[in-house]
């Protein structure tokens, strides 16, 4: 299966929709990109984004959230951002909760926000002692060598038709295919698409922390 892609069937085609890491990081080493929608990041100041770096900054389990706290800090105070949510694997999630039960003082979980979803995330709101509140999700495709500080409200989904079922030139919702050989015959092959692109409207607003070991 290819990197980029997040829905499989065998003998399928197409990449799949694009990689969050690709919009908000720039080192094609590390899974950045350089260009995201085919347009060069560093030609418009909209598309870049904060970059942080973990292992700069001696980010541990020990101390996950305490750093994740300012960088929050520093993206309120040299950008327009209001994101409010860290995407994390769930080897970080377990770290900043193992962090949280430590240090119950200089950090408090919002009431009741601990949730887990059937599509397989949990989150967490937690607030510091400056009156920061930010919601942790733990995404289980998530690789933990990053974490990105968003705000949904700049991701998007677009579609023409989202889930469609093609049709051949008849009008038959499947393709009659013949097969050769000892145990040949006919069968039929039914062609489903999930038609559409995700992408971030304002990168600008979001940030990505990365080097996490």
């Amino acid at each position: 299966v290819g990197e980029e892609i997040r829905f499989y069937h065998p003998n399928g085609k197409g990449k799949g929709f694009s990689s969050i890491k690709k919009m908000l990081l720039d080192d094609p080493a590390q899974g950045g990109a350089a260009e995201v929608f085919g347009v060069n990041k560093a030609d418009y100041s909209y598309l870049q984004n904060m970059e942080f770096d973990a292992q700069a900054a001696g980010m541990t389990s020990a101390n996950i959230l305490d750093i994740i706290f300012d960088y929050m800090t520093d993206l309120r105070t040299y950008t327009q951002s209001t994101a409010d949510e860290i995407w994390c694997s769930y080897k970080h999630f377990a770290a900043i909760i193992k962090q949280l039960e430590g240090e119950k003082k200089a950090f408090n979980v919002v009431p009741n926000s601990r949730k887990a979803n059937k599509f397989g995330w949990q989150e967490i709101t937690i607030g510091d002692v400056t009156g920061t509140f930010v919601k942790f999700v733990a995404m289980k495709e998530c690789d933990d060598d990053f974490m990105t500080i968003v705000d949904p409200k700049t991701f998007k989904f677009a579609t023409n038709g989202l889930i469609r079922q093609v049709a051949d030139p008849e009008g038959k919702k499947y393709y009659t295919v013949r097969k050769g050989g000892a145990n040949g015959g006919y069968y039929g092959v039914v062609d489903w698409q999930v038609f559409g692109e995700y992408f971030n409207t304002k990168p600008c607003e979001n940030a990505i922390i990365k080097n996490i070991s």
